[in-house]
């Protein structure tokens, strides 16, 4: 098989699969393609396979059996629920003993958390032969280790980390580093690789009701008439709303609850609305 006949067949997979919101690659179209040709020179072509379910029932806990008894069938792995430590030190006497004592007491899988002083993003010769030797050590005891690293107690950079609005600046706040919200999240369109997607948090008893946030994976700026439901914030005849830091500008609400917005998102891009 030529390596033109490869790529023809992975730019027909990415188109579908742009199609069906399960990639983010820029979309080829089929049509593009001579497929005729590819069937003239190599004889056959087999095409992409996609696997249904039928319901049998609109019961959603007999949708639900389906679904789970799917799930065991073709992908047993996904019903595990292994007994785990979080282990919260790197010292090799100390990771050998807990693997030592995981291996009598039945547990299955050893977590070398945060504040543990694992760096996975440490990728030296040292480092890395470092932790084979963990792990070469816990398989012989029938233990599997992975590592976790908690956003909240990393910093990243001034640029994306989250700032304190009481100072401007890193630091002090409930998550930590991470951009976290004590909130409910209300999704507004869920992502299909082919236009916007966005969420919205939303806190009633707060000052800040909601902040909305939308994402744009194509290649070009767009704008979009958006539809927020403002229902969940609590709020009923008016909302203030601004882009970013900029001006608030006061809504209406409709008998609904919602408020149309007009929102650019550019390319490749964010931006978010708060609403008070």
């Amino acid at each position: 098989m030529s390596s033109l006949y490869i790529r023809k067949i992975m730019a027909a997979a990415i188109a579908v699969s742009s199609c069906m919101g399960v990639c983010a690659q820029q979309t080829v179209r089929v049509s593009d393609l001579d497929l005729s040709a590819m069937w003239q020179e190599y004889g056959t072509f087999t095409t992409f396979r996609v696997y249904e379910m039928p319901f049998d029932s609109y019961d959603r806990e007999r949708k639900g059996l389906f679904t789970r008894r799917m799930y065991r069938t073709i992908a047993p792995w996904t019903t595990e629920n292994p007994i785990f430590m979080h282990l919260t030190s790197t010292d090799p006497a100390t990771v050998r003993r807990a693997v030592d004592q995981c291996a009598v007491t039945g547990y299955e899988m050893i977590i070398l958390s945060f504040g543990s002083g694992l760096n996975a993003e440490d990728i030296s010769d040292a480092n890395i032969a470092k932790y084979k030797d963990f792990v070469d050590y816990a398989r012989s005891k029938g233990i599997e280790m992975g590592c976790y690293s908690l956003l909240a107690s990393r910093w990243i950079s001034d640029e994306v980390d989250v700032i304190n609005p009481a100072t401007g600046k890193r630091g002090g706040m409930t998550f930590g580093s991470s951009p976290c919200l004590c909130s409910d999240i209300i999704h507004l369109r869920r992502p299909d690789a082919n236009d916007w997607d966005g969420i919205m948090h939303v806190d009633p008893q707060g000052s800040e009701k909601a902040l909305a946030m939308f994402y744009n994976p194509t290649d070009r700026d767009i704008t979009r008439r958006i539809s927020l439901p403002l229902y969940y914030t609590g709020l009923t005849d008016t909302a203030s709303i601004r882009r970013e830091e900029g001006e608030a500008v006061s809504h209406e609400l409709g008998r609904d609850y919602t408020v149309e917005l007009d929102v650019t998102i550019p390319a490749r891009g964010y931006t978010w609305y708060v609403v008070e």
